[in-house]
C-alpha cells in the first residue's frame, strides 16, 4: 500500500512539474519575442473559438450598434480593438473619448468608407464636449484622424447617421447649451477623405445665432488648405464642397481675442478670400439658390460679412 501510494505522489509531482516547466518556457519564449506594433494585419487569437481575427474585423462586427450602451464585455472588447488600429490614448487625458458610433458613410467622391465617432463629454462648467472621428477604407486603412470641440458649454445629447436631400449621408450631432437648453444641430460630412462641418443651427434661432455666438474652432480645422483651395470649394459644383466652404467662411470671420495661432491664420485667410469681389458675388448668388441647405448657409455666412 505504502509503495502504491509513494508511486502516485511522484508521478502526480513528475506531471505537475512538466506542466509547470512546459508554462514557464512558453511564457518566457512569449515574453522575449520581439514587440511588433499593433497594425489592422496583426492577428489575435480569440480565445472563445480559436480562429484569428483581426482589431478591424472585430470592429466590423459592431458596425451600426449603439456604441454607448454596450454591455461590460462588448464595451472592453470594442475599446480594445479601437486602441490596437488607432493606438491607445493619453492615459492622463480626462474626460476619455468612448467610442459612440461606427457606420458606412460615402464621400464627395462617391466612395463609400467607414466612419468611426467618439466623444469626449462634457464634465465641467467651463468646459466643452469633444469628438474625435476616424476614417477608414472599407479594408480598414486609416485615412485620416480629427479630433475638436463641438462647442463651448454644451453638451451632445445625441448622434446618428442621417440621409438628408441633396447632401446625402451626414453625421448628424444634437447638442444643447448646458445653461438654459438652446438645442442645436451640427451636421459633418466626409469631404474627400477628411470629416467637415457643413452645417450649425440652432433649433430655436432667437435665443441666438450659433454663428454669431460659437467658438469659431467648432469642428476641425484645415490648415492646410488655402485660400484658393477654399475659392474652389466654393464654386465646386458639389454641394456639400460648397457648404464646408460657407461654414468655413461663416464661423472664423471674427475678430476676437484668440490665443489659437491656428485660429488667427484662419481668420487672415477669410478675410483675404471676403476681400475678394467674385466671392461676395458668390455668396450673393448662393444666398438665392433653390437649394433650402445652400440658401440658409449662404445667409448665414453673409449675415457675418
Amino acid at each position: 500500500m505504502r509503495v502504491a501510494r509513494r508511486t502516485v505522489f511522484f508521478t502526480v509531482t513528475a506531471l505537475l512539474t512538466f506542466l509547470l516547466g512546459l508554462f514557464v518556457t512558453r511564457f518566457i519564449s512569449a515574453l522575449q519575442r520581439p514587440h511588433v506594433p499593433y497594425r489592422l494585419a496583426q492577428r489575435v487569437v480569440c480565445e472563445a473559438t480559436g480562429f484569428a481575427t483581426t482589431p478591424w474585423q472585430v470592429l466590423l462586427k459592431f458596425e451600426n450598434q449603439d456604441l454607448e450602451n454596450l454591455d461590460e464585455q462588448s464595451s472592453r472588447t470594442v475599446g480594445e480593438a479601437i486602441d490596437a488600429i488607432i493606438g491607445k490614448q493619453d492615459p492622463n487625458r480626462f474626460p476619455r473619448f468612448e467610442p459612440r458610433l461606427f457606420s458606412k458613410i460615402p464621400n464627395t467622391r462617391g466612395e463609400v468608407l467607414y466612419i468611426l465617432v467618439e466623444e469626449a463629454p462634457l464634465i465641467f462648467i467651463p468646459g466643452e464636449a469633444k469628438l474625435r472621428i476616424h476614417i477608414f477604407d472599407t479594408s480598414g486603412n486609416l485615412l485620416s484622424g480629427d479630433d475638436f470641440s463641438t462647442g463651448w458649454r454644451t453638451t451632445l445629447t445625441g448622434m446618428k447617421i442621417r440621409s438628408l436631400p441633396t447632401l446625402g449621408k451626414v453625421l448628424a450631432v444634437e447638442a444643447a447649451y448646458c445653461l438654459g437648453g438652446s438645442p442645436s444641430l451640427q451636421y459633418y460630412a466626409v469631404v474627400g477623405k477628411r470629416i467637415a462641418p457643413i452645417y450649425f443651427a440652432r433649433v430655436n434661432p432667437k435665443h441666438w445665432d450659433m454663428y454669431e455666438y460659437e467658438d469659431p474652432g467648432i469642428g476641425p480645422s484645415f490648415p492646410e488648405l488655402s485660400v484658393a483651395d477654399w475659392e474652389r470649394a466654393l464654386n465646386s459644383s458639389n454641394t456639400v464642397e460648397v457648404m464646408a466652404a460657407l461654414v468655413w467662411l461663416g464661423r472664423t470671420n471674427r475678430d476676437g481675442p484668440w490665443q489659437n495661432p491656428d485660429a488667427k491664420a484662419e481668420a487672415a485667410k477669410v478675410q483675404q478670400l471676403r476681400s475678394s469681389g467674385s466671392v461676395h458675388k458668390r455668396l450673393l448668388e448662393l444666398s438665392q439658390s433653390e437649394d433650402w441647405w445652400v440658401q440658409a448657409e449662404a445667409k448665414a455666412a453673409s449675415k457675418n460679412d
